[in-house]
């Protein structure tokens, strides 16, 4: 919190004044008491984390190190769900049941990640996202303001890219990533593929019907809609 809040100055600002941390401290707690089989104990300190602090963190939850819940209001984070290490939230965020939060992302006020969503390693969503069930988002890849993943989407899977020797196809790394602007909607099932260098970048307003696929690199300009099946 002190290395990464520019509003926390002292070392102590945490422990006496900012409940995103005191409410972390308050779930280690209850999920130390979870892991001893003190169940009803660790539901109490959920309940008085969630009355005192407007943050609710299930005991079973499993929530790495070095978290930090910035301006702590609303938050919930399910019981079965998995939250890495050095991850970021703000405020209103809500992770439901068997959500996967990668090390390292950043999660901007008022997302909502519905169930059975993957968020890998070093991934930024912003304000106002809302993520539906099975969405999957790669490594890396950057999420504007107020965009919406309908189910199923992937964002940032491995480009289609083999170099052939003659004999056998040899699977080119694909190390970019994708970028998705504000204002974005993105359809069931569709794939935006993760650019082999650089970016695969959908520009602020586009609309993509279900079914589509974006192959890596490609850049989609603003205002844009694609069609199923594209």
């Amino acid at each position: 919190t002190f290395e990464r809040d520019p509003a926390c100055h002292r070392y102590i600002q945490p422990l006496l004044f900012f409940k995103g941390f005191q409410a972390v401290q308050a779930y280690r707690l209850g999920h130390w008491l979870w892991t001893q089989g003190r169940r009803d104990f660790a539901y109490f300190i959920q309940m008085r984390m969630s009355e005192i602090f407007s943050v609710d963190i299930h005991p079973a939850a499993q929530v790495g190190k070095g978290i930090m819940i910035d301006h702590a209001h609303s938050i919930v984070i399910g019981e079965t769900a998995v939250v890495g290490d050095n991850v970021q939230l703000g405020a209103d965020v809500h992770i439901g049941p068997l959500a996967v939060i990668g090390s390292g992302t950043t999660i901007g006020n008022g997302v909502v990640v519905h169930p059975n969503v993957v968020v890998g390693e070093d991934v930024a969503i912003g304000d106002g996202c809302l993520l539906y069930p099975n969405v999957t988002i790669g490594r890396g890849c950057r999420i504007g303001r107020h965009v919406i993943l309908h189910p199923g989407a992937v964002i940032g899977s491995d480009g289609f890219g083999f170099a052939p020797d003659g004999k056998r196809f040899h699977k080119i790394p694909h190390t970019g990533i994708v970028q998705i602007d504000d204002d974005v909607e993105v359809g069931a099932n569709v794939t935006i593929d993760r650019a082999t260098f650089g970016r695969t970048w959908i520009q602020r307003g586009v609309k993509i019907d279900n079914l589509v696929q974006v192959a890596h690199n490609v850049t989609v300009g603003e205002d844009s809609i694609l069609v199923a099946q594209v």
